[in-house]
């Protein structure tokens, strides 16, 4: 007589634990894979969050320093003055113009920051090779428990804790209005990020309120 073929149940049972056990990896694989893009995703997310904030911040100082000169001035001629060079009255040739960084200062007591001067660029370097000018990088500095975005000398910046974020101001004037009457503003923020440089901005016209009154 004949005997009939009969299955294996053991090598079966190792077969189907195999198999099972190459779809739990593959899963498990995925499901890492999945959230890795989603953490990415994530910081990068924040990281375009404080950047734009960072960029609006830097129209902000534009604006305060527009509305600074409106109080002190009651002359239209000095409605873009740069404050600066602490030059009582406003010259003419000193305007708010070109490319400039912030920086902490205290005047009577009270925490202020101002524009200073730099007119260098903010990405340097050739098409092969660019990187982030060190004049405009951010730092943060710790209060109590808190830290804050602080801005200063370069070289007071390279002893506190750096940031990934560089921010560089640019003012000039519109075609239509020109130095006269209307001023533009742009705030950049950049940080390197995948091998190479991202950027946002913010950007606002001034106009000068004494030639419409």
């Amino acid at each position: 007589m004949r005997k009939k073929n009969q299955k294996n149940p053991s090598g079966t049972t190792l077969i189907e634990v195999i198999v099972a056990l190459a779809v739990i990896a593959i899963t498990i694989e995925g499901a890492a894979f999945v959230a890795s893009i989603a953490f990415r995703a994530s910081e990068s997310n924040k990281t375009r969050l404080i950047a734009s904030n960072l960029a609006y911040e830097g129209i902000d100082v534009v604006s305060k320093a527009i509305s600074t000169n409106k109080i002190r001035f009651s002359d239209s001629d000095c409605w873009n003055f740069d404050m600066d060079n602490e030059k009582l009255p406003c010259e003419k040739t000193k305007i708010l113009e070109g490319k400039y960084r912030l920086e902490d200062y205290s005047e009577n007591g009270m925490s202020k920051t101002k524009l200073i001067f730099v007119d260098e660029d903010l990405i340097v370097g050739d098409s092969q090779n660019q990187s982030l000018n060190e004049e405009y990088l951010i730092s943060l500095e710790k209060v109590g428990t808190d830290e804050f975005y602080t801005y200063g000398d370069p070289s007071r910046t390279k002893e506190g804790k750096k940031t990934k974020f560089y921010r560089i101001i640019e003012i000039k004037y519109g075609e239509i209005g020109g130095k006269e009457d209307e001023l533009v503003a742009a705030s950049t923020v950049a940080w390197n990020e995948g091998g190479g440089q991202k950027t946002i901005s913010a950007e606002d016209i001034f106009y000068n309120d004494f030639s419409h009154d």
